[in-house]
């Protein structure tokens, strides 16, 4: 409750549009990370604050622009309900963080996996898709209609535009060396 009662306190200060709060599960890793490898890569830390919730930030380097926060530590976190609060974008690789909260914010689902229904069951109960992210990515349209069904999201909340980490082993020819350095191998399955 006090986290609410906080997220709603900075919720009254202004949405900052250049803010990108990423999560994952592990910490900094799956497809969160390898978007934000983009985000790095193509220079939009120049431009943005992006901020990752992680569970011990003194593991991390700070990058320019880059804030690693608390994202869970079982105790009331004040910097990441400020940043969650006031960030135009939130992406995250599982559940929201802390759910959705401005009507201007984006949050955007990446997932873990690329088939996303292996662990899913029936239709989830209205009380639990109120806090369903703006958009979910998704590979191809494969089970999209049980992801609809499953999650309570209508078609136009899915991205078919692939999984980042999928992205990966196409950026580079023989990409497996890159991810299996000094191991050959005479057939792969993936």
């Amino acid at each position: 409750m006090i986290d609410y009662a906080l997220i709603k306190l900075f919720s009254l200060l202004p949405l900052k549009r250049n803010w990108i709060v990423l999560h994952s599960l592990p910490d900094f890793s799956d497809n969160a990370w390898a978007f934000y490898q983009y985000l790095i890569a193509q220079g939009y830390n120049k431009t943005h604050r992006i901020i990752w919730l992680v569970s011990q930030p003194e593991k991390y380097v700070q990058a320019e622009n880059v804030r690693f926060v608390c994202g869970d530590s079982g105790h009331v976190l004040l910097r990441r309900d400020y940043y969650l609060a006031r960030a135009q974008f939130v992406i995250h690789t599982h559940r929201t963080p802390i759910g959705r909260w401005r009507k201007n914010q984006v949050f955007i689902n990446t997932t873990h996996s690329a088939s996303q229904l292996k662990a899913m069951g029936g239709e989830l109960k209205k009380t639990q898709w109120r806090n369903q992210p703006n958009y979910r990515l998704r590979c191809g349209e494969d089970g999209l209609r049980k992801m609809m069904k499953t999650t309570g999201m209508p078609e136009s909340h899915f991205l078919v535009i692939g999984m980042p980490r999928l992205d990966l082993l196409f950026e580079k020819k023989d990409c497996l060396s890159v991810l299996y350095p000094g191991h050959r191998y005479a057939r792969v399955v993936i």
